[in-house]
């Protein structure tokens, strides 16, 4: 599976896109914030695509930076193998 995809947990949505090499969050958003439910999305993603790289679109909120930031997700800028 290639291209774009929506993704959905609990009361998370993401926009994906899946490449050879990995997947980019190209967008989140929840409607239960504060509760640590994009979090263990990411975690899920990590589990689904092991062995793949997982990385992000530079996120507009702070709220998903931090998030980012603190689950160690790289950048797409700073790993452009992903979206090949």
């Amino acid at each position: 599976m290639h291209g774009n995809v929506k993704a959905q947990y609990e009361h998370v949505s993401m926009d994906l896109y899946i490449g050879e090499d990995g997947v980019c969050i190209d967008g989140m958003k929840s409607s239960n914030q504060g509760k640590g439910e994009c979090q263990a999305m990411i975690v899920l993603l990590r589990e689904d695509f092991q062995g793949k790289d997982l990385s992000a679109s530079p996120p507009l909120s702070p709220a998903a930076k931090h998030i980012f930031d603190k689950m160690g997700v790289i950048y797409a800028k700073e790993k452009e193998s992903v979206l090949e």
